[in-house]
């Protein structure tokens, strides 16, 4: 089996201490929680913006009712608007998208801080726990019993056979 190494990280990250962290158990040394948070942020965003939308939706209405004759120079501003806020530069995009990205993983994390930190949540995580430790000791049981089940057949054959 070969050893993976983790992906080297171009974005910021904190240390742990000052961050909160997935409980992954044993997973966790082998799982860069980053991109995770990253995901969880872009999921939150993409919520939040949909409920501004919907919000938007009455104005917006309203607005449509407008003479059409506004949309052609509209349009002109919308289309000088977007190419203003493009970027100059490769190097800029990629610093905008570490950026953004950064972002997203930041609101991602305080998403799970949130969620965990919910009394209901805790609760889940301690059954887990608890029906996890059962289910230890049960594997336990059930290999510590087959291991001695050789012995114990063979201590049966031979008591059937001393009786013969």
């Amino acid at each position: 089996m070969s050893e993976q190494t983790p992906a080297k990280k171009t974005t910021k990250s904190a240390p742990a201490s000052d961050k909160a962290s997935l409980d992954l158990g044993p997973l966790a040394d082998l799982v860069d929680s980053r991109p995770v948070y990253a995901y969880l942020g872009m999921a939150d965003l993409v919520f939040e913006k949909i409920r501004e939308e919907l919000g938007k939706a009455g104005e917006l209405a309203e607005k449509s009712l407008k003479d059409l004759t506004d949309l052609p120079s509209e349009a002109r501003e919308y289309i000088e608007k977007f190419l203003d806020q493009l970027p100059s530069s490769p190097k800029e995009a990629a610093d905008k998208s570490a950026e953004f990205y950064d972002d997203l993983a930041d609101r991602g994390e305080k998403l799970v801080e949130r969620i965990q930190s919910q009394q209901s949540v805790k609760d889940l995580i301690d059954g887990v726990n608890k029906s996890t430790e059962h289910g230890v000791a049960a594997i336990t049981g059930v290999r510590d019993s087959a291991g001695k089940l050789p012995r114990a057949a063979a201590d049966t054959v031979e008591s059937v056979g001393e009786e013969d």
